[in-house]
């Protein structure tokens, strides 16, 4: 049972991927809306998290926290996700700043406006086991475990997979599928 809800969500968030979107987040007309850049972006986190073995460390509490450095590009494109639940684990979501210690969460996006200190950042969020994920163009290949990007006005994502594995993370083979692979070390 719980297989197929983990497949149907996955299923939905290929769905909301392939939909497109408008850049400027304005409707198409007054009867269709799609959705933003950014809310597709929070609806694939959101997803990626429930197939992702997030490891619990001493002193962290049940549960889980997302990072998000730097500026802010998601508005409040995750406020369709408040008081969800990841894998029976209550979520919330915190802005922070470079400086400010994140040893205390679990997943940390990492904003464009933190591109050159990026090796520094990517460093430091392993070190603290946290699962790292970008959405600019060579975080990737700079050891963001998962960089999403835009392939033809649709997200899609890459996994970096030296950074997966460097860092013991698991991710399951059904999001692996979907993904660009990469295997660049930083």
């Amino acid at each position: 049972m719980f297989i197929n809800i983990r497949k149907s969500i996955l299923l939905l968030l290929l769905f909301i991927g392939t939909l497109g979107f408008e850049m400027n987040g304005w409707p198409v007309s007054a009867q269709e809306t799609k959705p933003t850049q950014y809310q597709v972006k929070a609806a694939f986190i959101y997803n990626f998290l429930q197939f992702i073995d997030l490891p619990l460390r001493p002193n962290q509490g049940m549960n889980l926290t997302l990072f998000i450095l730097g500026e802010d590009p998601f508005g409040n494109a995750f406020d369709p996700f408040q008081g969800e639940k990841i894998l029976g684990r209550k979520w919330n979501i915190r802005p922070i700043r470079y400086g400010q210690d994140f040893k205390d969460g679990h997943i940390l996006f990492i904003a464009a406006s933190e591109k050159g200190r990026i090796n520094q950042i990517v460093k430091q969020a392993h070190t603290q086991g946290l699962v790292t994920i970008g959405d600019t163009d060579g975080f990737g290949q700079q050891g963001v475990m998962i960089n999403l990007f835009l392939e033809r006005n649709r997200v899609r994502f890459e996994i970096n997979m030296d950074s997966v594995r460097n860092n013991r993370i698991l991710i399951s083979s059904h999001l692996l599928k979907l993904a660009r692979i990469i295997s660049k070390n930083p």
